[in-house]
């Protein structure tokens, strides 16, 4: 990465550190969210087949049945606040560099 951004810099790029956001909210929205999206790929062979899926899947999909629509719904808002929020902050920027 220090290579890289050594490289940035000779070709004339001005490095600015950027401090990302929190998170927390975003992750636990994106688990909602992302198990309802799964279930309703999978709603042809789960749960029918669900002796069929591995336990971290399966147990994935039948979470899904256990958020009501009001979670939904508040997940949903938070992933689009979290996506204003990072839009802002990128808005500015041409290449962020970040470790994996």
């Amino acid at each position: 990465m220090i290579a890289a951004k050594e490289k940035l810099v000779e070709l004339g790029a001005r490095l600015v550190p950027v401090t990302f956001l929190p998170v927390v909210d975003a992750l636990r929205a994106w688990g909602r969210v992302c198990s309802v999206e799964t279930a309703v790929a999978h709603e042809a062979t789960y749960p029918s087949r669900a002796p069929e899926y591995e336990a971290g899947l399966g147990g994935f999909l039948a979470s899904a049945s256990r958020i009501s629509a009001t979670e939904l719904g508040k997940a949903g808002i938070e992933r689009r606040r979290f996506a204003g929020k990072v839009a802002e902050v990128v808005q500015d920027i041409d290449v962020l560099i970040a470790p994996c």
